[in-house]
């Protein structure tokens, strides 16, 4: 397939690498940047979009940052380019097509992890003592998690999966989504989960014209491989220090919620979701993962206090076990205050087997 990239910055620069080793090629790189313009770019040539019939390409793809990428797809729409040419960026590089296509091995694993990003970083799953796969995701709220559950659920034999990890924070009850500033991503679940709670309005959004799992198709193999090692490699490989003003921010930002009607909606959720998880005969675990001790501090409010008292209920209704780690020491390795760096990551998935090995 031939491609044109709109965005010549680095963006644009590391989709190209993606593309080079492949039978995809880029022929051109679109930009609005008059500095850029007429030069080229890994010796591929920069232009405006509007001189797109002077090249031959089968798809433009917008490489430029997510926040402007869909003022970028209206000027290519206005440039004459067929909207069915156009590919979203963020469809190729978010990382979340894995959950249309379950791991091969699925009937081996063993333990299921579920969460935000705090969680992916806190399991770590090539360190674990059983095999385990770990969906969380940054921004994943508690409904797309029972959602991907029931999927697995239903693609899995009744006893494989031994133990599942039910990975939440102080403020899961109070998030959702579809209601939250980051709700364009519930366009990444669409096709298979639908967008939640988005309102009616946005069924004309731009994302909403794409299937993702077609998408994807048209490029090959290796391309798709390739973008989703170079955008969603496993992050934070190195030890990172985060000062206490980045973790007053994060826990501003990570509390700022007062939504009972989400708390109501997703306390139901989760009380399905221990339930599913009992029914297909897993062990259910509940998880905090630790906090740096400023965090912790700052976090302990009503909000925290309410999940902790449902989760003390479902427990003991459920028979499931919990392990908060906001009473666990020995961590002093975070990034932003909640995100295990790589060394305490590992740390705490050496407690996690050892908890396996316990039961």
């Amino acid at each position: 397939m031939k491609i044109a990239l709109y965005g010549a910055g680095g963006g644009g620069v590391g989709f190209e690498k993606c593309f080079r080793y492949s039978s995809d090629e880029v022929v051109v790189f679109f930009d609005r940047d008059m500095s850029k313009i007429g030069k080229a770019v890994n010796k591929i040539p920069v232009d405006d979009i509007n001189q797109h019939a002077n090249y031959n390409f089968d798809s433009v793809i917008i490489s430029s940052q997510p926040n402007y990428e869909e003022d970028i797809y209206k000027k290519i729409i206005s440039s004459g380019i067929d909207a069915h040419k156009i590919v979203p960026g963020s469809i190729l590089r978010n990382g979340h097509n894995s959950y249309f296509n379950l791991p091969k091995n699925i009937n081996e694993i063993r333990a299921c992890v579920s969460g935000l990003s705090y969680h992916r970083d806190s399991i770590l799953q090539e360190y674990c003592c059983i095999p385990t796969y770990n969906y969380s995701r940054s921004s994943q709220d508690i409904f797309y998690d029972y959602m991907i559950a029931r999927l697995i659920v239903s693609n899995t034999q009744k006893g494989n999966i031994k133990f599942w990890f039910i990975g939440l924070c102080g403020y899961s009850l109070e998030y959702d989504l579809s209601r939250s500033v980051n709700w364009k991503r519930c366009f990444y679940y669409k096709d298979k989960f639908g967008t939640h709670n988005l309102l009616e309005s946005y069924k004309d959004y731009y994302l909403n014209k794409y299937d993702y799992k077609s998408t994807l198709k048209k490029f090959s193999k290796q391309s798709v491989n390739n973008i989703s090692d170079m955008f969603y490699v496993k992050e934070k490989k190195a030890i990172e220090v985060c000062s206490e003003g980045q973790i007053v921010r994060q826990v501003k930002k990570d509390f700022s919620k007062n939504y009972p009607e989400t708390v109501r909606e997703n306390t139901i959720i989760l009380k399905k979701y221990v339930s599913l998880v009992r029914s297909h005969g897993a062990i259910p675990i509940i998880f905090i993962p630790p906090v740096h001790p400023v965090y912790k501090k700052l976090s302990e409010n009503n909000i925290t206090q309410n999940l902790l008292n449902q989760v003390k209920m479902l427990t003991q209704e459920n028979c499931a076990y919990f392990i908060n780690g906001y009473e666990l020491d020995g961590y002093s390795n975070f990034n932003g205050g909640a995100h295990l760096n790589i060394q305490d990551g590992i740390l705490f998935t050496k407690h996690i087997n050892s908890f396996i090995k316990s039961l």
